[in-house]
């Protein structure tokens, strides 16, 4: 299947200098998979989609045990860390096996705007 989600501009640059190997997420979807293809809009380029990703893993795991167990692959310091997962039972890290860099209008993957969350291509 393949997604779209948005990115700020920080961790698409983290993971094409390959510092970045895992997507923070408090939650996704049931239906993601890996071999699945996300692709990356940067917030606040005016509608560009720089990366297309595809999904090696999908983790689940308390806060405190991802972070030590996959904090150095998140491009995300502690402190951000614990203001995103603050409350979580559960967080979610998407492992990344492969990192393109695309730069393409979003309208080109049939979407006018930048999602808020994950969306399906063409939704």
């Amino acid at each position: 299947m393949k997604w779209i989600i948005s990115l700020h501009k920080g961790f698409i640059k983290s993971f094409m200098d390959g510092s970045k190997t895992i997507e923070l997420r408090t939650k996704v979807p049931s239906r993601l998979r890996a071999g699945d293809e996300i692709y990356c809009v940067e917030i606040a380029s005016g509608g560009w989609v720089r990366l297309k990703l595809r999904v090696g893993d999908i983790i689940a795991s308390t806060p405190d045990e991802f972070f030590d167990n996959y904090g150095t692959e998140l491009a995300l310091n502690y402190l951000a860390y614990r203001d995103y997962t603050q409350g979580r039972k559960y967080v979610y890290g998407i492992v990344v096996n492969r990192v393109e860099v695309v730069n393409i209008p979003l309208i080109y993957l049939g979407r006018s705007k930048a999602p808020q969350w994950f969306c399906t291509m063409g939704s």
